[in-house]
């Protein structure tokens, strides 16, 4: 407590009473336009066609485990996951297994190559 009460001395030596608070007007402003353009991204499923594609492009094998896997067993997975930030475009979207998409759960490419499951770029070429 007592370092952000000499933070805010220094604060207040710095700037002057009108320029802090248009300096606190424009914080809010922006903090108020950045709440309303971000909306949280909603995961969406693929299209039949998609995963098709998707799983012809991968010659029907998991992109996690590299084993074969059914076309009704793959499962949609984000390379990099809604909560971190990631779209729902195509190129951020693999089939993996079911069971493979579950274990997963939100790790990162980085985290998943620290488990073994191939490199970053292995992971998005594949």
């Amino acid at each position: 407590m007592n370092d952000l009460r000499q933070t805010q001395e220094k604060f207040d030596v710095l700037v002057s009473e009108s320029s802090r608070s248009n300096l606190e007007s424009i914080i809010k402003k922006w903090l108020r336009k950045r709440a309303s353009v971000e909306m949280p991204v909603k995961r969406k499923s693929l299209t039949p066609g998609q995963k098709k594609n998707l799983y012809m492009k991968q010659s029907g094998k998991c992109a996690r485990c590299k084993e074969p896997m059914d076309f009704h067993d793959a499962s949609d997975d984000h390379l990099i996951a809604i909560s971190q930030g990631g779209t729902n475009e195509l190129r951020n979207r693999r089939l993996v297994h079911g069971k493979c998409n579950s274990s997963k759960g939100g790790n990162s490419l980085i985290t998943e190559s620290k488990l073994g499951h191939g490199t970053i770029l292995d992971q998005i070429t594949k």
